[in-house]
């Protein structure tokens, strides 16, 4: 298969599938493990794939076309970059790896043509596992237009299926993606590496990609479950474009996954929000993470003490971009709705999140989606 052919590697990328989404469904109170489920399928990306893998050269080498592909403003239009962002998990025998690249440069033309291609990012892409070479790939190479337009672009290989490594266990194993692009009419080499360890000890829960800081890269956090479930705790981990990642200790008593990132406190920074629980009771968490940092907000009520951001038979915890609001209904026995609750805000400011000691009246429902808002 000649990865440089027009179909699928351009023609295809626009016309990609839309991302599918899910509707929580149930009663005034809807179960909150199925919320914490629903979270994660959210996220998950129906793509019509042209991603396509091609081994060459010894295990450990291939060719990858994207999975998805988005294209944002062109941050300066006289210098061409790229950054790639690796994502590589090692659990027992294997590694599953993903990636993005995220850059801004000049496009192609067609080398039986010479005619310029509609078409701007890796000239190819490589993912090298323990250093197995790339080199002799039967690929005709593509070449840089001189003068061709400048466009931006961030695109994704193997986010929805991670490509499936076997590795030994239990040791270190090297990641290389190569992805070369255009400079104007010559080629640059581009390259991230990644070292993990493989541990049969940790598997990934749930994983979310977004940029948390606005910097144009998007970070990579994970939910890391322990195999023995007597174990304490579970992980959150945050990987940055650099590779650098931060890691923060979760309880391990209950099913735990991740809602979309908020502002909540409008400094352009994302927070992460967490939502674990089972049955009728559920608990939000909130962490602010940047390089080098990753620490749980603090939650208390007006007086100062600690109040978790937690969801009771009488209370519940609506966590939007509306921001942070408690609220319970004012007729307990309601079977119609939208229905009047009291509702308590919540306000974000340095590293503690305070509850207001203001209470208000609106009005909720929960079918097909919880909705909190005036009456």
């Amino acid at each position: 298969m000649n990865t440089h052919q027009r179909d699928p590697l351009f023609e295809s990328l626009d016309r990609l599938a839309g991302l599918a989404d899910s509707d929580l469904v149930g009663d005034r109170m809807p179960d909150i493990r199925h919320r914490v489920r629903v979270a994660r399928q959210r996220r998950v990306a129906l793509v019509a794939t042209a991603a396509a893998v091609l081994a060459v050269v010894g295990v450990g080498v291939w060719r990858a076309l994207p999975a998805e592909r988005t294209a944002p403003p062109v941050v300066n239009q006289e210098k061409p970059s790229q950054t790639i962002t690796i994502d590589a998990e090692a659990v027992g025998s294997e590694i599953r790896v993903s990636f993005t690249v995220t850059g801004q440069s000049t496009a192609y033309t067609d080398p039986e043509t010479g005619e310029p291609l509609d078409y701007a990012g890796p000239e190819s892409t490589e993912v090298i596992v323990d250093g197995a070479s790339g080199s002799g790939e039967g690929s005709a190479p593509l070449s840089c237009e001189p003068g061709g337009r400048f466009t931006a672009y961030s695109i994704d290989y193997h986010v929805d299926d991670p490509l499936v490594v076997p590795v030994t266990p239990a040791a270190e194993h090297t990641v290389v993606v190569r992805a070369p692009y255009c400079d104007d009419g010559k080629l640059v080499e581009n390259s991230q590496r990644l070292t993990v360890t493989s541990s049969a000890t940790m598997t990934t829960a749930d994983q979310q990609r977004v940029d948390l800081d606005g910097d144009g890269t998007r970070e990579v956090l994970r939910i890391r479950t322990p195999q023995d479930p007597a174990a304490e705790s579970q992980l959150l981990e945050v990987t940055w474009g650099n590779g650098e990642s931060r890691s923060a200790d979760l309880t391990n008593t209950m099913e735990i996954g991740f809602v979309d990132p908020i502002d909540l406190d409008g400094d352009g920074d994302l927070e992460v929000i967490l939502l674990g629980g089972g049955g009728e009771l559920g608990v939000h968490w909130v962490f602010q993470a940047g390089p080098g940092r990753l620490q749980e907000v603090a939650t208390v009520d007006a007086d100062g003490i600690n109040l978790p951001l937690t969801t009771t038979a009488e209370w519940g915890v609506d966590v939007s971009p509306d921001g942070v609001r408690s609220y319970r209904l004012q007729d307990p026995a309601a079977t119609e709705f939208p229905a009047p609750v009291d509702v308590r805000d919540w306000t974000l400011e340095g590293d503690t999140i305070t509850q207001s000691r203001t209470m208000y009246t609106a009005c909720v429902t929960f079918q097909p989606v919880l909705e909190l808002g005036p009456c």
